[in-house]
């Protein structure tokens, strides 16, 4: 990915930078060239490095490093899902094919057979990352809510975890299928159903608004979009991903719910731990209802917040967009 900094007080010239960085690398570099110093935290703080001496002096020395880069997009990580482990002249992608970047730009040749050493160099690389990365993984990441009286907090179906949490064990594991995370999976009604992880900051009445659309399109739960309308910019999206923003089919909800229990003892991801329900109910939608709102009486602490619309034949969703404030 490009990336341009433009500071005159430091840099000289313009000129392309071609050794490898990494967003890691932000942070540091830029409290760096404000002159403070950071070397007390480097090793607990920061997993990249600064870059200003490599900005300032284009004849710098620049120790060899591998630089990792691994996509999830799943609640309980795996272990070499799209990855990458990076060096200037080699990339391993995905734990197993090996690309020399000075003579195949574009990955083509996969050499990991001709490079034995190479590969296990940098595997080694990647289990020292996951090893830092990894601590955390039993952990629960909750959202915050209740900080400031005055702030609404919007959750959506995009943070849902499943209710199984489900865990898998192969690079080839996706259980997101209870998600949603594109705006056409919305217009048609897709997904399932999940809880939020949430921490109550301060004990109090909190307000939970439960909407099938975003507040800023503020419209009926039921309704649908029709196909005519269009409120996006159509020559900044190619033409075959217009049906992403095009209408939306109507969903027949005629109730809506809300749970929600105390957490306790050390929860993760694998064995969530809950206590007691300490709130439930649930209430009719109609037709010109643009959201459902519920309140409750949450006390300091870790919650799973569940939200969700219901309808006749075993009709059950999350509610896409929960907006939370405290009253």
């Amino acid at each position: 990915m490009p990336f341009f900094i433009r500071y005159p007080k430091q840099l000289s010239a313009p000129r392309d930078e071609n050794t490898l960085t990494a967003n890691v690398d932000f942070m540091p570099t830029l409290l760096d060239l404000c002159g403070i110093d950071v070397s007390e935290y480097a090793s607990c703080a920061f997993h990249g490095r600064s870059l200003a001496p490599l900005l300032t002096d284009p004849d710098v020395e620049w120790p060899e490093r591998a630089v990792v880069t691994d996509s999830q997009r799943l609640a309980n990580p795996v272990k070499w899902r799209k990855s990458a482990v990076m060096t200037q002249r080699w990339r391993l992608v995905n734990g197993t094919e090996l690309y020399d970047m000075d003579a195949d730009r574009g990955q083509e040749h996969d050499i990991h057979a001709d490079h034995p050493g190479v590969v296990d160099e940098l595997r080694k690389a990647y289990d020292d990352w996951w090893e830092t990365v990894s601590v955390q993984f039993e952990e629960e990441i909750p959202i915050h809510i209740g900080t400031d009286a005055e702030k609404t907090t919007c959750l959506t179906g995009h943070d849902w975890r499943h209710p199984e949490n489900p865990w898998g064990d192969t690079p080839s594991n996706a259980s997101i299928s209870h998600l949603v995370y594109m705006q056409d999976q919305i217009r048609q009604g897709m997904g399932g159903i999940g809880y939020h992880e949430i921490q109550v900051t301060t004990t109090g009445t909190y307000r939970f608004d439960l909407r099938r659309w975003p507040g800023e399109d503020d419209r009926p739960i039921r309704d649908g979009i029709p196909e005519t309308e269009k409120d996006f910019y159509e020559d900044g999206v190619q033409e075959k991903h217009h049906g992403h923003y095009v209408g939306g089919i109507p969903m027949p909800f005629t109730r809506a719910g809300i749970r929600i229990e105390s957490v306790s003892g050390s929860c993760g991801p694998r064995e969530p731990v809950t206590g007691e329900t300490v709130h439930s109910s649930s209430s009719p939608v109609k037709d010109s209802d643009r959201f459902v709102r519920f309140t409750a009486e949450l006390a300091e602490g870790p919650h799973h917040l569940t939200c969700w619309f219901e309808g006749d034949d075993e009709l059950l969703r999350g509610a896409y967009y929960v907006y939370v404030s405290r009253v």
